[in-house]
């Protein structure tokens, strides 16, 4: 396999289906594939990572991360982030939150919602909470935009009524 990507084989002949498959059962297959001199189709990043957080783990999903870099980023940003981002903190997966964040820091959020999905899902945990909530702090560019539509709604959630440090935060990024 080594030698046919390194001669020029096209890994996207395989198929959604089957790279899938090979990224699932065999990791040491996919890393060649994200190698090859023909990078993975852009389409395919996104459903590629959704996969990755609920089939793999946290590697594959930062493997997958930095692949995106090595193939000069091609059209691989139209797949649904934010999507992703709610489903990795409803799902309290915050590693791989963590490494989405971090890989994807140059996109913008553009939906404050995801702030209430936090708070929701870091019920308990007000370090986690303070983390996470940081993290998509950062991540929005246009805090006004995205959040200020959203800020009465996740003052008024019950889960922030006695978490002084998640408001003041928030405050202090308005």
């Amino acid at each position: 396999m080594k030698r046919l990507l390194s001669y020029g084989a096209d890994p996207n002949f395989l198929g959604f289906s089957n790279l899938l498959t090979v990224m699932i059962d065999n990791v040491k297959i996919f890393k060649l594939l994200l190698r090859a001199q023909i990078p993975l189709l852009g389409e395919y990043f996104g459903p590629l990572c959704t996969a990755a957080v609920h089939n793999c783990g946290v590697g594959t999903l930062n493997l997958l991360m930095r692949a995106r870099y090595q193939t000069g980023k091609q059209k691989a940003t139209r797949w649904n982030r934010n999507g992703l981002v709610r489903h990795l903190l409803k799902a309290r997966k915050f590693d791989m939150f963590y490494v989405l964040a971090a890989s994807t820091v140059d996109w913008p959020l553009t939906t404050g919602t995801i702030f209430t999905d936090a708070i929701e899902s870091t019920q308990g945990s007000p370090t986690t909470r303070e983390k996470v909530i940081e993290i998509l702090l950062c991540l929005t560019r246009d805090f006004n935009a995205v959040l200020s539509a959203h800020l009465p709604q996740l003052f008024s959630t019950s889960n922030l009524e006695n978490d002084c440090e998640t408001m003041s935060l928030l405050l202090e990024y308005s």
